[in-house]
C-alpha cells in the first residue's frame, strides 16, 4: 500500500474521532442542560428569583425624556456621556427607561445586588441598570412589611440605534431579563 494511501487513511481516522468525540459531547450538554424555559410577566405578575432569593410584583414602566426625568426628580444629576467624536450627547437624543417593581426579600441572605445582573433589552439592543439613577432615586429602604419599593432605570441613548429604530423609540417595546437559566425570566415593559 503506497504511503500516501495510509496516511489518507489516518487522517481520515482522526476526523472522524474528533467528529464523533465533538458530537458525543454536544449531546451530553444538551442532555445535562436543556433549553430554558421562557416565562414571561407584565405588570401586576409576582415572580420568584430562586437564586437570589427574592419575590419580584412588577408594578409599571415608562419611557422617559431627560426633560420629565428632570421634572419628577429636579435635583437629579446626571454624568455626561460623550459620542465617539468626544461630544456630548444632547438631552433629546437620550431616554430613561423607568421599570418599578416591589421587591421582597425571602431569606436573610437574599441579595438586592442581584439587581444590578437584570438588564433591559429591545432587539439588539441590552443595557444595564444605571446604577448612577438607581441610588439617587431610590430610599434603599423597606416598607414596615419588608418590601422595597424600587425603581429601575436604564438608560438610552441614539447613537446605540440606527436612526430609523430611534425614530420610533417611544413606541419600541422593551423588557427586563431577570434570569436567563435554567428559566428565561422576562418582563414585558409596556411604555
Amino acid at each position: 500500500m503506497p504511503y500516501k494511501k495510509i496516511r489518507r487513511l489516518i487522517m481520515g481516522g482522526i476526523v472522524l474521532c474528533l467528529l464523533a468525540a465533538f458530537l458525543f459531547g454536544f449531546w451530553r450538554v444538551n442532555r445535562e442542560y436543556p433549553p430554558a424555559e421562557r416565562l414571561v410577566y407584565r405588570a401586576g405578575d409576582t415572580f420568584t428569583i430562586e437564586e437570589a432569593g427574592l419575590e419580584i410584583t412588577a408594578m409599571g414602566s415608562e419611557l422617559l425624556t431627560i426633560p420629565q426625568l428632570k421634572e419628577r426628580y429636579p435635583d437629579i444629576s446626571l454624568a455626561p456621556i460623550a459620542e465617539g467624536d468626544g461630544e456630548s450627547v444632547p438631552d433629546e437624543e437620550k431616554r430613561i427607561l423607568m421599570a418599578e417593581i416591589q421587591m421582597r426579600p425571602l431569606t436573610d441572605s437574599a441579595g438586592i445586588s442581584y439587581l444590578q445582573t437584570c438588564g433591559a433589552q429591545s432587539g439588539a439592543w441590552r443595557h444595564s441598570m444605571s446604577r448612577q439613577l438607581y441610588v439617587q432615586i431610590n430610599t434603599g429602604d423597606p416598607d414596615e412589611e419588608g418590601v422595597y419599593h424600587l425603581i429601575l432605570p436604564y438608560e438610552m441613548y441614539a447613537f446605540q440605534f440606527l436612526k430609523k429604530d430611534w425614530a420610533a423609540i417611544d413606541d419600541r417595546p422593551f423588557e427586563l431579563v431577570f434570569s436567563l437559566y435554567p428559566s428565561l425570566k422576562i418582563w414585558e415593559l409596556e411604555t
